[in-house]
């Protein structure tokens, strides 16, 4: 299911800059898109703790191959 919630992000994001480009201008749509770049990120730390973090496995010398 996430992959579809990111896919429609992606499109509600494209579908904005699409359509508000004729009507404010392109430096206005940059505006926007920024504004829901900001919105993704608040988005990616909110699920961040949803989700917890895990610690990465620890590669010492002889773990490595060769």
């Amino acid at each position: 299911i996430w992959f579809w919630l990111a896919m429609l992000w992606h499109a509600l994001v494209d579908a904005a800059a699409v359509y508000l480009a004729p009507l404010v201008g392109a430096l206005a749509v940059e505006g926007v898109v920024a504004g829901m770049a900001i919105v993704s990120l608040a988005i990616l730390f909110g699920l961040r703790s949803k989700f917890g973090t895990a610690d990465p496995p620890q590669v010492t010398a002889e773990t490595l191959p060769g």
